[in-house]
């Protein structure tokens, strides 16, 4: 089974600067994710204050709709 990818923690590691290759790196996830997600998170206008407070499958399912 696949792992879901978790994007509250993509979006709070890009919320400090981090860049796509250093979240995929230090977090053993794809480039390809990490990209998705920025991507879908400038698209949609989400930013991690957005989602702070909000579980991590809530935030996965805004991803995905």
């Amino acid at each position: 089974m696949a792992n879901k990818i978790k994007v509250k923690l993509i979006l709070e590691l890009r919320a400090t600067g981090l860049s796509r290759n250093t979240i995929a790196i230090t977090r053993h996830i794809s480039k390809h994710s990490v990209s998705d997600v920025m991507h879908i998170s400038d698209e949609k206008g989400i930013t991690y204050n957005d989602v702070r407070s909000l579980p991590e499958e809530t935030v996965y399912r805004m991803f995905l709709s």
